[in-house]
């Protein structure tokens, strides 16, 4: 996995030994929001990210991925009594049309 920050954003590229390559294998990359984030799947495909306010503070994209949001499992508090459900997307793409994902910053 490579990780490629700027003052604008990251982008991440995973990279898959040909050996291990399947053309059929799915690839599913896991984005977990922090929970007073609100995240809504577009059509462009990808996924905007606002805050309390309704800020859009980042807008994740991929070409040729699916966005698919999630929730489920648990998030335990510093006192363990406190438990939230853990939210967020999951970027599917598989082996044959593999693509960085984005990650844009907003101001």
């Amino acid at each position: 996995r490579e990780v490629l920050a700027t003052g604008h954003g990251v982008t991440i590229n995973d990279s898959v030994e040909m050996s291990e390559k399947l053309e059929s294998q799915i690839v599913k990359r896991r984005f977990v929001i922090n929970p007073d984030f609100h995240v809504e799947i577009l059509e462009t495909p990808g996924a905007s990210i606002t805050d309390l306010n309704g800020k859009e503070v980042l807008f994740v994209h991929s070409k040729g991925a699916t966005f698919t949001p999630f929730s489920e499992g648990v998030s335990v508090g510093k006192d363990k009594r406190h438990t939230t459900l853990l939210k967020g997307f999951d970027v599917i793409h598989n082996f044959e049309n593999l693509d960085a994902i984005l990650i844009e910053f907003k101001k």
